[in-house]
């Protein structure tokens, strides 16, 4: 009996082993996960640890082998890991039996009071699954400061409907797409706005990236700032090395037949576009800085502006002002410069482009091109840097208007005149200063303040205000302008 029943065993044994599936080892082979982003979205005001779990999937009918699993950079020891029930931040030659999973356990620990070099507002790190040749991740991404989070994996969402205003204190964190619906949108003096940009992706607004502000058709934006508390909004790479990178986040976009927008005093940078103004747009800009983008400072499509005292600069990829399809523009004591410098190396374009039409699509295959007229005043402007033409334009050439006047301004445009070009521009210019330099203290780093014996001193003219109707009296810097004889550009020269 004793016998029969071990013969039974071994014959049971032998059956499985016959039926056992060899691991699959087809590189089209690919593991799933129940995330892509594990978000530790804890706002921690104290020091404290976080823990998250996500599930990694066999979809096969075949057992599959990880050969490895790492957490990839870790350089701040941030995150811990548990895989399968293992503690360690790496793993080889993983099993998941066919249709089966396992567990990942990621921890976090943060000190919300530590320098913003060591935990930043966004921590991120990512764990990397190779299998078979193929390489995979899934995001890690924590809250490391005790701010303010809101965006597509914050607190309130990627999607407002309220009049909201930015009232607390403490820094706020936008990440991924915020959108404004049917919103009065305030952000007072003083307010810091950090975008968490990233991951590029398609999205139904136009840009391909992550870390966008969306205004609708019915929302207006209301920026606050003062000469002393300027509202700040940029990156959360804090740290000097990333001071002035571009392209860290999309950008702000006034969507189309928004009206009553209003910007005061505030700083927008290091964005891909820093601000985009759609068609049918309202706005009004002052003593405003946009700068180190990645394409154009300030892109206008067919829109409504008005702008005194404001400085648009270092655009790398696209241009400082750039009015497409049509649109009335008053600028009024800006600057506009861009230079390839050690500190800033690109200027791919002119400082300024306009055109009074733009396509539909593919210029070659669209029969019907948006055009509309353009109407655009440039006074007291400095329009400035290394290329050799710092303005650009384009007509269409159907007779749409396209109408454009610099008084007292310094431009450069060195070849922009010829035959081949635009033979008649100076003759849309009084008083302009063409192709000297206007004097700045320093390009390298970025300061576009008047240095002694510039030409712009007292070579602009005094100018009423299209906004409030009364003279201009004050600078970017709110310091008095000369009565009489004011200074060229967005700064008066202080002695």
């Amino acid at each position: 009996m004793k016998s029969y029943i071990g013969l039974c065993i071994i014959f049971f044994v032998i059956i499985l082993s016959c039926n056992r599936l060899d691991p699959i080892t087809d590189a089209s082979a690919k593991l799933e996960f129940s995330t892509d982003t594990l978000t530790f979205d804890t706002v921690f005001t104290t020091r404290g640890a976080a823990t998250r779990f996500f599930k990694v999937y066999n979809p096969h009918d075949q057992p599959i082998i990880i050969d490895n699993i790492k957490l990839r950079n870790n350089t701040s020891g941030q995150f811990r890991l548990n895989i399968d029930g293992v503690p360690g931040n790496e793993a080889s030659a993983i099993e998941i039996a066919a249709n089966d999973s396992l567990y990942i356990f990621a921890e976090v620990t943060v000190d919300p009071d530590a320098d913003i070099s060591v935990s930043p507002y966004i921590i991120g790190d990512q764990i990397d699954f190779s299998t078979n040749g193929n390489d995979q991740s899934v995001v890690l991404e924590a809250w490391g400061q005790n701010a303010n989070y809101i965006g597509s994996k914050g607190e309130f969402g990627g999607l407002i409907c309220e009049d909201f205003t930015f009232d607390d204190p403490k820094p706020y964190i936008i990440s991924g797409v915020l959108i404004f619906r049917k919103s009065t949108v305030t952000i007072p003096a003083g307010t810091t706005i950090h975008v968490h940009g990233g991951v590029a992706k398609d999205d139904d607004i136009g840009i391909y990236n992550d870390g966008i502000i969306y205004f609708d058709s019915l929302s207006t934006l209301r920026i606050e700032g003062t000469v002393d508390d300027p509202v700040i909004i940029q990156g959360d790479r804090l740290e000097s090395s990333f001071d002035e990178v571009p392209g860290q986040w999309a950008g702000i976009i006034l969507g189309v037949y928004s009206q009553g927008h209003d910007i005061t005093h505030a700083e927008i940078k290091n964005s891909l576009v820093g601000l985009r103004v759609d068609s049918g747009v309202d706005l009004i800009i002052k003593n405003t800085s946009i700068h180190n983008t990645s394409g154009s400072n300030l892109t206008a499509i067919n829109a409504n502006i008005k702008a005194e005292n404001c400085q648009f600069f270092s655009s790398n990829g696209g241009n400082n002002f750039q009015a497409v399809c049509g649109g009335t523009y008053d600028f009024k004591f800006c600057t506009m410069a861009s230079y390839s410098t050690a500190s800033f190396i690109g200027h791919e374009n002119p400082v300024l482009s306009m055109t009074n039409f733009i396509c539909n699509g593919p210029c070659a295959d669209d029969p019907a091109p948006c055009i509309q007229p353009l109407n655009a005043d440039f006074t007291n402007c400095i329009i400035y840097g290394s290329r050799p033409d710092e303005i650009q334009i384009f007509d269409s050439e159907d007779g749409t208007p396209l109408n454009y006047n610099f008084k007292n301004c310094i431009i450069k445009i060195e070849e922009l005149t010829n035959e081949d070009q635009i033979p008649d521009f100076l003759d849309h210019t009084e008083n302009c200063i063409v192709n000297e330099e206007p004097g700045f203290v320093d390009e390298d780093e970025l300061n576009y303040r008047l240095d002694t014996l510039s030409v712009a001193e007292g070579a602009g003219i005094p100018v009423l205000s299209s906004i409030t109707g009364q003279p201009i009296e004050i600078d970017f810097d709110e310091n008095d302008r000369n009565d009489a004889a004011p200074d060229i550009g967005a700064f008066e020269y202080q002695y």
